[in-house]
Formats: C-alpha cells, structure tokens, sequence
C-alpha cells in the first residue's frame, strides 16, 4: 500500500510540473543549438532566456591533399542571451585549444591557447529558424 501512495504522489507530481510548464513553453520557438557543429544556425534565442551550450572536449580532422590538421578543444562553453525576439548576445570561452597542421612536406605547426569570443547575431528573417532565416553575426575574438 505505501508503494502505491508513492507511485501516485509521483505520478501527481508531474502531472503538476508539465501543467505548470505549459504556459512558458507555448510561445516558445523550438531549441537550436549552435554546438556541436561547424555551422551557425540562423536563429535566435527567445527575449529574456539564456542558453548554456558546453562541452568537455572535442577534437576536429581537416583532412585535404597534403595536409592534415588537428584541432582539439577543451572546456568549450558558449552561453547565449535573447535580447529582443530578432536580436542575441553571445559569450564563448574555450579553456584549452590547440592546433596542429601538418604538411605532406613533413613541415608541422603547432599552437596552443584557449580564447574568449563575443558575438551578436541578428536575424534578418524568421528567427525561429523556420522557413527561409537569414541573420548577420559579427564576432570578435579575444586570446585569454
């Protein structure tokens, strides 16, 4: 009997937190994370919501004729403010980078440093990202 006392009150629970979820998540676009990935989707974050996007470590091929390079990142983080519905701010931080190019010659480069990277991305055009998105994201990148 108190197993299922238990079970209901669990069931009650969350039967109290998705209705109470409901109403925040109505107008709310669908989720796009810019990580992990080479791109840069072009929607926008939500006005008033901040998104936290972060990885412990990633390690990238670039393989072409000649060359190959190697990037490996460590304590990758990226948080994400909406501003305004077309408009978002953008703090990444990379604690540890490093590249490694290596050439067909037998010539390797080498280069190790985290950075600091602060961007706006404005959206154009439907900034949920549905549709036909278009959006503009000027960055600057700072070594740390």
């Amino acid at each position: 009997m108190i197993f299922a006392s238990a079970g209901r009150r669990v069931r009650h629970l969350i039967a109290t937190l998705v209705l109470l979820s409901a109403p925040a998540l109505a107008g709310q676009r669908d989720f796009c994370p810019e990580r992990p990935g080479l791109d840069t989707p072009p929607c926008i974050v939500d006005a008033g919501h901040v998104v936290l996007e972060a990885s412990a470590v990633d390690w990238t091929l670039d393989r072409q004729p000649g060359s190959r390079i190697d990037t490996v990142l460590a304590g990758d983080l990226l948080v994400r403010t909406g501003v305004t519905q077309r408009l978002e701010a953008q703090i990444g931080w990379t604690a540890y980078g490093h590249v490694r190019t290596r050439e067909a010659s037998g010539i390797t480069e080498s280069a190790g440093s985290g950075d600091v990277t602060l961007a706006l991305k404005r959206s154009l055009s439907n900034p949920g990202g549905d549709g036909f998105s278009v959006a503009l994201k000027p960055f600057v990148t700072l070594p740390a």
